[in-house]
């Protein structure tokens, strides 16, 4: 799936849900707007509070999210 700069999207949560969870935590996380788009399919993040995620994430890792 390809993104847009400026989209909305959900990003997948394995590696930061909380343990004592388990398989009934959530699946996903945000809302995130995409702020940079890369050619290997990799997207630069930012909250909804203008904070940028650290890291790239793949488009596999991430989902549509309609605000």
């Amino acid at each position: 799936m390809n993104f847009k700069v400026g989209d909305f999207v959900y990003r997948k949560n394995e590696a930061s849900r909380v343990e004592n969870q388990g398989k009934l935590g959530p699946n996903w996380e945000g809302p995130y707007r995409i702020v940079e788009a890369y050619d290997n399919g990799s997207y630069k993040l930012q909250t909804m509070d203008d904070k940028e995620v650290p890291r790239t994430w793949h488009a596999i890792n991430l989902r549509n999210c309609f605000l």
